[in-house]
């Protein structure tokens, strides 16, 4: 069990990360880090595959899983932002479990350990790699590309989460169920956690308050 309850002052929320689920706690309090640093949700897409490439294969202790955590996040956002938090307040969310100097500690082994070839695993080269952009363009649902791009990384998320896949099958797969989700108008939970304060997609999809 990670021993750290980790919150985020404005919002108040405090999440202690155990054993059991722990990957889909982690990844809810980062989306939920993420939205209070006002960042994008690309942001947080990015530090969930750079924190999946990272663990896929990499030997972690369990008790240092938060701290790649943030500092994927913290890799993140100095990628897709043009306006990023000090180092500072990535500690601060953590409740000073993990120091600024563990932080990026962190951050240089990771990148270390991908040989700091991020680029191939950013979302923009993914979706630049399977001409996203124009596949939602071309789908005739209505809904902004913005919207649509949002509910993507929300389902490559869940995949991440759920399904048992390689890390290069995720973006095919996510594409594929995309279209599905968007056809049915059914999506999972994890899902909903990610989208839940995009109120086009909620009215799309038609969730209930506290759903």
């Amino acid at each position: 069990m990670l021993k750290d309850i980790t919150n985020i002052d404005v919002t108040n929320i405090k999440v202690t990360i155990h054993k059991k689920e722990h990957k889909k706690i982690l990844y809810s309090w980062l989306n939920d880090v993420s939205r209070e640093f006002s960042y994008h949700h690309i942001t947080f897409l990015t530090s969930i595959l750079i924190l999946e490439k990272y663990t896929d294969k990499y030997v972690y202790l369990l008790s240092d899983y938060q701290l790649i955590g943030i500092s994927s996040l913290y890799i993140a956002a100095k990628i897709e932002e043009t306006k990023t938090k000090p180092i500072e307040a990535y500690a601060k969310v953590t409740d000073e479990t993990f120091s600024k100097e563990q932080i990026h500690k962190m951050e240089m082994q990771i990148l270390d350990y991908l040989n700091y070839d991020i680029n191939s695993i950013l979302p923009g080269t993914l979706f630049k790699n399977f001409d996203v952009i124009e596949m939602l363009r071309k789908n005739n649902v209505s809904l902004t590309n913005e919207s649509k791009l949002h509910l993507l990384t929300a389902i490559i998320v869940d995949f991440c989460l759920s399904k048992k896949i390689k890390f290069t099958e995720i973006m095919c797969k996510s594409l594929a169920n995309l279209q599905q989700n968007l056809n049915n108008k059914q999506i999972s939970s994890n899902i909903k956690m990610i989208i839940r304060e995009n109120y086009e997609l909620i009215k799309f999809f038609n969730i209930k308050a506290n759903a």
